[in-house]
């Protein structure tokens, strides 16, 4: 079918333009998007991004790092993204102290009938009564709450319990710290601090990625993925064009077993995990990090490091040492003389030791 008009030449529908018959202002407007496209191109030519890959086991610290590349490159967190940690810092302080008493139960330690909590009264039986009936689906977190945590968390014998159960249940490293800012984050104005959201663990799930400048000229783009093993069958997606693999494994979890395992070691995972990568992307570049170096140091001077490698022979509470014998066999797990592998110890919630590695 073809158009004819007086005095020119027919045109078919195929040939006429969408200029042809668009407004003059709708034209500016395409033109200009059309230079916005142009630019933009030409750009991602002079500047493209560089795509790091964050690995490693679940809980070791990945979305930490990818926090403090938000703060140190792109001003921190929106005003909905701190409202969100508001409300899971809010809801988890309740349910790692739940936990704990759950776990005294289960174990027939009875807080109740120690000497602090009858001195105490009938406070106490009260705030252990709130905590217990807590429900995340129904119930809300109040100042009330939070004076029933405060209670039970100043008893003595609660914070032990929380050393001696810890591990056994997983409670959250920072479970203590939640409890003990109490009278700060049961205020209806609490606003957490840039600290408090690098300490708030949420468990990642899929895929998630930011990109920023670093230089004029370069940009990266950094992709964070789940670390638990139901979560890992993902990170296929993310292999292609990879510039370079961050690795990060928590040297703490030498004592520790995985959630999903409970006969696994969880830094021996990591270092099966490590072999693993370096051989699936055996010409990516890798970047270790040895992460949460503060816990380490602490728990390095209780619990030896032969609970995970027996054949240890450095001398006990040495943090320095110990640290280089799991540098040491990370490292070992590189077959490969030509793909550089680069070590760093970090504690990823210290903003300064991030920025300098």
């Amino acid at each position: 079918m073809s158009f004819k008009g007086k005095g020119r030449k027919a045109k078919s529908l195929e040939t006429i333009s969408a200029s042809e018959v668009m407004p003059k202002e709708l034209k500016e407007r395409s033109r200009s998007i059309d230079r916005m496209l142009n630019d933009e191109r030409r750009a991602m030519l002079r500047n493209p991004a560089l795509k790091l890959l964050l690995l490693g086991a679940g809980d070791a610290g990945k979305s930490t790092i990818l926090k403090q590349m938000k703060i140190i490159h792109m001003n921190g967190f929106s005003e909905s993204e701190i409202a969100e940690y508001r409300n899971v810092i809010q809801k988890n302080a309740v349910l790692f102290m739940r936990a704990v008493l759950l776990a005294a139960e289960d174990n027939g330690t009875q807080i109740l009938e120690s000497t602090e909590a009858i001195e105490k009264g009938s406070e106490i039986s009260a705030s252990y009564k709130s905590v217990k009936e807590w429900d995340e689906r129904k119930s809300i977190f109040t100042e009330d709450v939070s004076r029933s945590i405060y209670s039970i968390w100043n008893l003595t014998v609660f914070q032990q319990l929380c050393r001696d159960f810890g591990d056994k249940i997983h409670l959250n490293h920072f479970a203590e710290y939640w409890f003990s800012q109490m009278p700060r984050i049961g205020k209806p104005d609490f606003i957490p601090t840039q600290d408090d959201v690098l300490k708030v663990r949420l468990a990642t799930k899929g895929i998630h990625e930011i990109k920023f400048p670093v230089t004029k000229t370069c940009s990266f783009v950094m992709v964070d993925v789940g670390g638990q093993r139901s979560e890992r069958k993902k990170w296929i997606q993310c292999f292609s064009e990879v510039t370079a693999v961050i690795f990060i494994a928590a040297l703490s979890e030498y004592d520790q077993r995985l959630v999903e395992d409970e006969t696994t070691n969880r830094l021996q995972e990591s270092l099966n995990l490590f072999e693993d990568m370096l051989g699936r992307l055996s010409k990516i570049p890798f970047i270790l990090f040895l992460n949460k170096t503060d816990l380490f140091e602490e728990k390095i001077k209780t619990t030896p490091l032969r609970v995970c490698f027996p054949n240890y022979k450095g001398p006990e509470g040495d943090a320095p040492k110990a640290a280089d014998y799991i540098l040491h066999k990370f490292m070992s797990k590189n077959t490969s003389a030509s793909r550089p592998v680069y070590s760093h110890f970090t504690c990823a919630t210290d903003t300064e030791n991030v920025r300098r590695v």
